[in-house]
């Protein structure tokens, strides 16, 4: 009920619901996911961090929750936290797409171009026929100054994207 109330907009009535269902049972970290929502919602992004991170304590084998703490990690300025959170998540679960293209963004603004590149390159195993990391490949080898793999990485784009 929780979950609806939050969907549906309701987010104090959801938080306080969700605050009494922790008090009864605090091991459920599937409340605290749903609570560190609601908390973000409202501002609230510590408290959402302390519940997400124990949503990760209570069950470290889901992918999810480590997603969730490194996000709200990255809302506060704090990728060196972030990192760990998401390479745990794609440990558990190696084919999440869209964390893993994220985890190279960070790496890149972290300065930090191999893991980049690896992550980037990992995306296009996972979707050969999506041209965003093929894109992405692309500016971070010009950056790098591989001017020859850059151009190879944009004949792909142009490729999946027809010339688009």
């Amino acid at each position: 009920l929780g979950e609806l109330l939050l969907k549906t907009g309701r987010v104090e009535e959801a938080r306080g619901m969700l605050e009494k269902a922790i008090a009864r049972r605090p091991d459920q970290p599937e409340v605290r996911m749903i609570l560190s929502q609601a908390y973000a919602r409202t501002g609230r992004v510590g408290e959402a961090t302390r519940q997400m991170s124990e949503a990760t304590r209570l069950d470290p084998s889901s992918p999810s929750a480590h997603a969730q703490l490194a996000m709200l990690f990255m809302m506060q300025g704090q990728p060196a936290r972030a990192i760990p959170e998401v390479e745990q998540a794609l440990k558990i679960d190696p084919t999440l797409y869209e964390l893993r293209l994220h985890l190279a963004v960070i790496y890149h603004d972290e300065k930090r171009l191999p893991e980049c590149e690896s992550h980037l390159r990992k995306a296009v195993e996972l979707r050969p026929s999506d041209p965003e990391p093929h894109r992405l490949l692309a500016g971070l080898y010009e950056e790098m100054g591989r001017k020859e793999e850059a151009e190879r990485e944009m004949a792909r784009v142009r490729e999946i994207t027809g010339g688009r």
